[in-house]
């Protein structure tokens, strides 16, 4: 019989597994609509989108296969000598592809098969200046270094990382790239600058709602202060990382947390819960054949069966991950699983066996330079040497211990100490001050004059070059208002003479099916009204929206331009890719400049739509110094030589560009390309 609890927890149950059903169907729908996209697509372009998004979405045993496609697509279209911008789009799919087969070798433990695939997708980001694809690839070289226990090579490659994200406004790579920087502070006992680092890349992760990385920084920070023995803040964190992951549906990640709170519980003794958490992470990751969290699971597994007093288990579970450790040449967790069996040798006695792990467990830990792992393996060996009798080592072990653990727990006093060293200097040194010579006061009593002399003449000079400014800037105001009042008379005259040529086309097309309404009808006169007009607005539009000072910021001119493109392509079947190199957004450009530039902009892509029979129209925006440089292919029949001197707005384009002190060029070899160049203010 249900009790009233249960009678409320029923419908809440059954919402959730309809909306758990409706996420899963809507899923599978969008993969299934890709995939009959794919076998009708007949644009390797669009393939290679389409592949790129199967492989990132697509079930786990399903994406590798595509992922493979893409990287056979777009090495089959590299080979074939495709334009710049063609290149660019297909060396990106390859570098994607190729780094996705890194991870593949990554979750399977081959590190080095791993290492060769981000090398080599960061070289291709590197030919194309992707920069934010580089700076991903190279935190994957990152991650792996610090996963085979090279923290120095790890940190240098994050740090690398972290400065292209920051070029190239890549907020989620200076995210994940802050979070590695972190995890290696962390594990050289630097606990503050660590914790420092994680709150940084959260704080970036919230604001462009990362949920991913969110919950990774979570789980890091839950871990620092598990090791601090702040369990409160530990679990607050942990809990906040596992409904994330919960609500993403990442199970991966859910394995992760699952294992912290596996260690959460057995610190706090409760062995049964942590037993069912490690149990239910060991299960996550052999069901996606993850090495390294199957490895933790077994560690952590066999530190619950050692406190129950259970130790062949023990023994057993340790060996296990023992064995796919150094598979991997994980060489932390290495130290840590010998420690743990070292420790179980001591209980049963084998003082030869416990050494013997012991001792390779601590010459690891000295070779990474872990303070935690260096301190377990230390004080241990005191033990076994003080067991053998060899007194002198076990004091020399315990020394290294103490140190070690105050390296960790300890930071506040070490600054402290470090603090006062710095007083006692400034004392000293203040004491040395007061018994100077008279003479040596005297000498400085007249540098300190001629500095004072100095610093009044600094003054006067900056004075006159701040009166010298202010004339300059005085000057160059009045010229630009002049150049301003002469833009704002020729867009007048500009609107004046379009509004006028199609108000007087208009007012005769009137005339005209006034006069005969039968002959208007024929001559589909109405239908002539209607394309003037619609064509006067929307040019009136395009002007008003280039002079309107809200769209200075030259990011929203691009934003409209590839909405503009976007818009037009796709209702015409045709693919449209837009490039615009990392950091153009900040350009600025006077209204006739931008004017000018859509206009001539809009103008290529109609002219490609209406007239090229093109499948694909690509948009490259670049700067060379001060030059902006717009180049727009398509792949159709070209422009013929008839054509070229008349008609579709080619002379407007010319003129546009004129007027701007540009050059247009067009060739029409294979496919149309239109070039424009300008000198930006």
């Amino acid at each position: 019989m249900f009790t009233k609890a249960n009678t409320l927890l029923k419908p809440i149950v059954i919402i959730f597994l309809i909306m758990m059903f409706s996420h899963l169907v809507a899923q599978v729908a969008y993969i299934d609509s890709l995939k009959a996209e794919l076998k009708k697509g007949n644009n390797d372009t669009v393939k290679c989108n389409i592949l790129s998004r199967l492989a990132e979405n697509a079930p786990d045993e399903e994406w590798p296969a595509f992922n493979l496609q893409l990287k056979l697509l777009a090495e089959k279209k590299l080979k074939q000598n495709p334009t710049d911008v063609f290149k660019k789009t297909y060396t990106r799919h390859l570098a994607n592809s190729i780094t996705n087969e890194g991870s593949i070798a990554q979750n399977e433990g081959n590190n080095n098969e791993a290492l060769r695939c981000y090398r080599k997708s960061a070289e291709l980001h590197k030919q194309i200046n992707y920069q934010a694809g580089r700076a991903t690839s190279i935190n994957n070289i990152g991650s792996i270094y610090e996963r085979i226990g090279n923290i120095d090579s790890a940190a240098y490659y994050y740090v690398l990382s972290l400065n292209l994200s920051r070029e190239s406004k890549d907020l989620a790579g200076e995210a994940n790239s802050l979070s590695n920087i972190g995890s290696v502070y962390n594990s050289k006992g630097r606990i503050s600058e660590a914790l420092s680092f994680f709150e940084q890349s959260l704080k970036i992760c919230e604001k462009i709602g990362d949920d991913f990385g969110a919950s990774l920084n979570l789980g890091k920070i839950g871990v620092i202060y598990h090791n601090q023995n702040e369990d409160v803040k530990a679990i607050e964190n942990f809990k906040k990382s596992y409904a994330l992951r919960e609500k993403m549906g990442f199970e991966q990640g859910v394995a992760e947390v699952a294992n912290a709170l596996g260690a959460l519980y057995f610190g706090q003794k409760k062995i049964a819960l942590a037993l069912t958490y490690y149990e239910k992470s060991m299960a996550l990751n052999q069901q996606f054949k993850n090495k390294h969290g199957i490895s933790m699971s077994l560690l952590n597994i066999g530190t619950v069966y050692e406190y129950k007093g259970e130790n062949d288990n023990a023994i057993n579970y340790y060996s296990k991950a023992l064995k796919i450790m150094e598979e991997m040449d994980n060489k932390d967790l290495i130290s840590n699983a010998l420690t743990n069996m070292s420790e179980i040798y001591l209980k049963q006695n084998k003082i030869d066996e416990a050494f013997v792990s012991c001792k390779r467990a601590f010459d690891i830990a000295q070779e990474l330079g872990y303070p935690k792992e260096i301190s377990d393996a230390s004080k241990l060996l005191a033990k076994i040497y003080k067991l053998k009798g060899k007194y002198k080592e076990a004091f020399d072990m315990q020394e290294l211990h103490f140190k070690m653990h105050d390296s960790i727990n300890n930071e506040a006093t070490k600054k402290s100490a470090i603090r006062t060293q710095f007083k006692y200097e400034f004392e000293k040194k203040s004491i040395a001050d007061s018994i100077k010579t008279v003479n040596e006061k005297k000498l400085y009593e007249a540098k300190l004059e001629q500095e004072r002399a100095n610093k009044y003449l600094l003054v006067l000079g900056l004075l006159l070059v701040i009166l010298i400014g202010f004339i300059v800037f005085q000057r160059n105001r009045n010229t630009q208002k002049h150049k301003v009042l002469q833009l704002r008379n020729k867009i007048a005259s500009d609107l004046h003479d379009d509004i006028g040529s199609a108000l007087s086309s208009i007012k005769m097309f009137a005339g005209v099916a006034k006069l005969n309404p039968k002959k208007a009808i024929d001559a589909n006169v109405m239908a002539k009204i209607e394309d003037t007009s619609s064509e006067t607005i929307e040019n009136m539009s395009d002007i008003v929206w280039s002079i309107n000072p809200k769209n200075d910021n030259f990011k929203l001119v691009l934003e409209k331009m590839k909405h503009f493109g976007e818009s037009i392509c796709n209702s015409s079947e045709i693919s449209f890719s837009f490039f615009s190199e990392s950091g153009i957004d900040k350009l600025i450009l006077d209204i006739e400049q931008r004017k000018n530039l859509f206009l001539i902009y809009k103008e290529a892509v109609n002219n490609a739509i209406k007239y090229s029979q093109a499948k694909n129209v690509t948009v490259d925006l670049k700067r060379k110094g001060r030059l902006l440089i717009m180049n727009i292919a398509d792949d159709g029949v070209g422009i013929g030589e008839a054509r070229m001197g008349k008609g579709n707005g080619i002379g407007n384009m010319k003129q546009r560009a004129k007027d701007i002190n540009g050059d247009l060029t067009i060739s029409s070899s294979n496919g149309t390309l239109i070039s424009l160049e300008f000198k930006t203010t």
